[in-house]
């Protein structure tokens, strides 16, 4: 799906490494305060309740 929209926009894709997350320092920064706001947030019980 994202082939085709950037295929039709002439959009050029970049992805990052694969194990570097790094590369994409301020996406990685905004994951990681997301699931500190949302642990902080909620109590799970189980491993289920969480996913």
């Amino acid at each position: 799906m994202q082939d085709q929209w950037a295929c039709e926009n002439k959009a050029t894709l970049h992805f990052i490494t694969p194990g570097r997350p790094m590369e994409n320092g301020y996406i990685e920064s905004f994951h990681r305060k997301f699931r500190e706001e949302r642990r902080n947030e909620h109590w799970f019980l189980t491993l289920d309740d969480a996913r």
